[in-house]
């Protein structure tokens, strides 16, 4: 949640008044978290702090829990409105942010990924590893991503276009349908609440519109032959 505020600019403002008096071990990193943001057209705190040095150099996830979140709760309280949009922009940013495929490149040796396949397991996973498509870099998601992209896109279309006609026929059912799309933004508004929007945590649940829309299809099929 800490790294989540420097993203914004919550923390990284909260910080600059805050370590004019207090010594966090974070304050020494200020400057290279600025530097970053304003060198990069899409910066990003969060990752830049999480694995690009200075939470390692701030002492380390241990250190800095033991006060990242009294920062947390002071920075929420000193700029709640900030919070507020920053959260709801990042709600957004997350609801169409549906990629598949991310992570699928090659790991390094010394990447976690590749010594543990080599310390943990036999020699022919490792092997197998070695040899695949993936490390390979033959493994591309590009397409694979557009094409599901479409499909969750198509989807929701299908659901408009049947939205009037399966509340006539079935609104229990209809009920159900919004659990479902209700579950997808909500996982959407929790991701962009406490983290940065990644392709990822929407594509986990965003099978659930492709679910409704077939599910819908079918229902009122099933009704009008009745």
């Amino acid at each position: 949640m800490l790294a989540k505020l420097l993203d914004d600019g919550i923390g990284l403002d909260y910080l600059d008044e805050e370590c004019k008096n207090n010594s966090f071990s974070i304050c020494t990193q200020l400057p290279a978290l600025r530097q970053n943001r304003r060198k990069s057209q899409d910066p990003d705190s969060l990752d830049f702090f999480l694995w690009g040095g200075p939470l390692e150099a701030a002492g380390g996830v241990e250190a800095v829990r033991k006060y990242a979140g009294s920062i947390v709760l002071h920075c929420v309280s000193r700029y709640p409105i900030r919070f507020v949009l920053a959260s709801f922009r990042d709600f957004g940013r997350q609801s169409i942010r549906l990629s598949t495929g991310e992570g699928i490149t090659r790991y390094e040796d010394g990447f976690a990924v590749s010594t543990a396949l080599k310390n943990n397991f036999p020699p022919a996973v490792y092997d197998g590893f070695q040899r695949s498509r993936q490390q390979s870099g033959t493994l591309d998601f590009a397409q694979i991503s557009k094409f599901y992209i479409y499909v969750v896109v198509g989807s929701a279309v299908v659901l408009g276009a049947v939205a009037k006609s399966l509340y006539a026929a079935d609104t229990k059912f209809v009920a159900t349908i919004f659990m479902l799309l209700a579950g997808f933004f909500a996982n959407a508004l929790v991701m962009g609440t406490l983290g940065h929007p990644n392709d990822r945590y929407q594509n986990r649940v965003s099978c659930l519109i492709p679910l409704a829309a077939i599910t819908a299809v079918y229902r009122l099929k099933a009704v009008e032959s009745a």
